[in-house]
């Protein structure tokens, strides 16, 4: 008996909802059992990686696939508190949304009025360039 042997990369079908409560991906993986599915967070939060595998074993067959998905998600998302459940071929990945920590790493910058500062490079020429026409009427005015 002849053995096959079949194995591909693939993307699932997934949902994304993302509003100002909440992010929540609901991904289809019919088949894929908890302890072949992995969920990760990376660069600090920023990247949801999904990755997983399914594997399927019969007389003479086996058949493989493989896949990976990665989601960036904004600073709102509170990943301290990321779930994911598997049932029934659906894996649900979600996390409420803390717009405080959007608020705290957004830096204001204070707007002064009237203070002195040093001319920039732009205000500077423009200044020399005033300068110049007016020492050229000057001379122009002393030869006539």
């Amino acid at each position: 008996m002849m053995n096959k042997a079949f194995a591909r990369q693939s993307s699932p079908r997934y949902e994304l909802t993302n509003t100002a409560e909440k992010f929540e991906i609901v991904v289809d993986v019919p088949g894929v059992k908890p302890s072949d599915m992995n969920v990760s967070l990376e660069n600090d939060g920023q990247i949801l990686t999904l990755s997983g595998k399914r594997e399927r074993k019969q007389e003479g067959f086996q058949y493989s696939d493989e896949f990976s998905q990665s989601f960036t998600l904004d600073r709102t998302v509170d990943t301290e508190k990321v779930t994911a459940n598997l049932s029934n071929g659906v894996l649900i990945v979600s996390a409420p949304k803390d717009v405080k920590r959007l608020e705290d790493s957004v830096r204001k910058i204070p707007i002064t009025q009237n203070a002195h500062e040093e001319p920039t490079v732009a205000q500077q020429a423009l200044e020399n360039d005033a300068t110049a026409k007016k020492e050229e009427v000057i001379v122009e005015t002393v030869c006539r």
